[in-house]
């Protein structure tokens, strides 16, 4: 019987220490994937030259014209190619493997906005991307400790000021445990 009880403990111990240690690298991932991404697909410079065809930001054009010209040169389209680079990073870094038997994507916003978010109440506003995403991701666990827990959780985008719910619906009992993990990614050019 005693036998039993280490067991039981012993099983308790390494499903949380593996669940915990899945979450902490699947964040850090997380994070290098949205700097790598934003470092390699995002050049204002470029994107202006592309889209404007009027030179480098240090035209004879005042800071609102520049300002106005960039927000409307950084279209969905623009947006929507930085996801799936951040998608492609992102599934080129996790893997299903022994512990993980998958990984979807269920919320992923990119934005881009002039702002002094982040950079305190009295600087200049600074245009600036943001990667906020939410894995989900499917653990292999102990039957015995897999209780099949589903919730909802509201969370808030502090860069378009917003909420979105993130929904977790895990079966009981059948030796995975789903678990979420959100990452939120920002460059800020100066």
């Amino acid at each position: 019987m005693l036998i039993f009880i280490i067991l039981i403990a012993v099983a308790a111990y390494t499903d949380m220490i593996t669940k915990r240690w899945t979450i902490n690298e699947v964040q850090a991932v997380m994070d290098l994937s949205g700097g790598n991404t934003l470092k390699k697909h995002v050049n204002l410079n470029e994107l202006y030259q592309e889209k404007i065809g009027d030179g480098r930001f240090t035209s004879d054009k005042n800071k609102e014209q520049i300002k106005s010209e960039l927000e409307a040169a950084v279209d969905e389209d623009y947006l929507r190619k930085i996801e799936d680079a951040y998608k492609e990073e992102l599934f080129n870094q996790i893997k299903v493997n022994d512990t993980i038997s998958s990984v979807q994507v269920t919320n992923l916003d990119v934005d881009f906005g002039y702002t002094n978010e982040g950079l305190g109440e009295k600087a200049t506003p600074r245009p600036q991307f943001v990667i906020d995403s939410v894995v989900q991701l499917e653990v292999k666990t102990s039957n015995q400790f897999d209780t099949g827990a589903n919730y909802t959780s509201q969370v808030f985008s502090s860069f378009n000021s917003s909420n979105f719910e993130v929904t977790v619906i895990d079966k009981p009992k059948d030796g995975k445990q789903t678990l979420a993990v959100r990452s939120v990614t920002r460059l800020v050019y100066r």
